[in-house]
């Protein structure tokens, strides 16, 4: 048996939780090499039925965990087939999860010394700090409270962290032993509903799904390029949901969310063309992947072009300072989603240089948000 641990090779399972599908990659980590072993993606139902009613929220989670049974179970599948041919024997990796659930967000705050002249000691720092990221922490509850109606005592917080001070207007990696009246923090966040989390660890415990660590793509998305691309815009267009993720001098700078993705475009394609749901997204992927004859992808551009009119308005106030753009996501792969910025490129599995081996069916942006996690999450 290989354990997740064992210091020569390390086999474990990401899992993407989105809002439309869920994907999951098991990964073989020796020494520099990272090979993805196999794969999973499960669409997530909205239109299931069950023998007993069920209140909405509920609903959406079991259609969650139908899902994510079904992704575990392609990706062990296909892993088994290898095992037998490889002689890799594992009884039940560690997962690290991504989850939709989770949310991210940056917060500025200041602070006033009543004593500029006195040099910061260890003990005010760290008063200091507590203060910064309550002040954080109350900004993008309030905020989180308007945009969901959810009270701040009903936020789990999953990581709170200063990613940026200054002290005067002047850029600091550390205020002990430093002089100064006005500190300003930047101050990045990652939390979700207390209690849909709680619901997704129970369908966790009930899969008996060993996960070592839940995460949003926030805290990894730094990890990739390790302060070397100095200014960029990441854009992760899911489902349901599209993800800004400014970088400013090699750290993160600005996080939004905007309620709209590549489901919106399906969306169109269905009633556009008069599509079942499910037909309309084959299309799109179609669409997307150029399988399409020259006549029915003129269609489906026209149709497409509804859709386009929306969401460039949704974005039209999108302030990116000439930062190269980098696209991934399931959205990403559509191009009438890539024209919110001029400078765009889409990150694809085969992007990564540092993948020892993929598994040739991983083709799609839509495998990117795990990759990232397999590559640069170390911990």
């Amino acid at each position: 048996m290989k354990s997740f641990f064992n210091k020569k090779e390390q086999i474990f399972l990401v899992l993407d939780v989105g809002t439309e599908a869920v994907k999951c990659l098991i990964v073989s980590k020796k020494e520099d090499k990272t090979n993805i072993l196999s794969s999973g993606i499960s669409y997530i139902d909205e239109t299931g039925s069950f023998e007993n009613p069920i209140n909405p929220e509920d609903f959406e989670l079991e259609n969650f965990k139908n899902a994510i049974k079904s992704c575990l179970e392609q990706s062990f599948a296909k892993f088994a087939l290898l095992s037998k041919k490889d002689k890799i024997e594992i009884e039940k990796p560690k997962i690290i999860a991504l989850l939709s659930v989770l949310k991210a967000s940056t917060a500025e705050c200041s602070f006033e010394r009543s004593n500029p002249g006195k040099k910061i000691s260890e003990k005010e720092k760290d008063s200091i700090l507590e203060n910064a990221v309550g002040s954080a922490k109350k900004k993008i509850s309030e905020a989180f409270f308007k945009k969901t109606g959810i009270l701040s005592q009903d936020i789990e917080w999953t990581r709170l962290d200063v990613i940026r001070t200054s002290i005067e207007g002047y850029p600091v990696s550390s205020m002990r032993g430093r002089k100064g009246g006005k500190i300003d923090f930047k101050v990045r966040a990652v939390f979700g509903p207390k209690n849909h989390l709680k619901k997704i660890r129970k369908i966790f415990d009930d899969l008996d799904a060993d996960v070592a660590k839940i995460l949003h793509i926030s805290e990894v998305l730094p990890e990739m390029f390790n302060g070397k691309m100095k200014n960029a815009l990441f854009v992760d267009i899911g489902g349901k949901t599209t993800q800004l993720f400014f970088f400013r001098e090699g750290k993160i700078d600005l996080i939004r969310e905007v309620e709209m993705g590549g489901l919106n475009f399906s969306e169109v394609l269905a009633r556009v063309m008069n599509l079942e749901k499910d037909q309309a997204r084959l299309l799109k992927e179609d669409y997307a992947d150029k399988l399409l004859s020259p006549e029915s992808e003129e269609r489906v551009k026209n149709a497409l072009s509804f859709g386009k009119r929306d969401w460039r308005e949704e974005f039209k106030n999108l302030k990116n300072p000439g930062y190269p753009a980098y696209f991934f996501g399931g959205g990403s792969m559509l191009k009438e989603a890539r024209t919110i910025v001029a400078k765009r490129k889409v990150m694809l599995p085969k992007s990564f240089k540092k993948l020892s081996s993929i598994e040739a069916g991983i083709k799609s942006s839509q495998f990117v948000p795990c990759i990232i996690v397999s590559l640069f999450k170390n911990d």
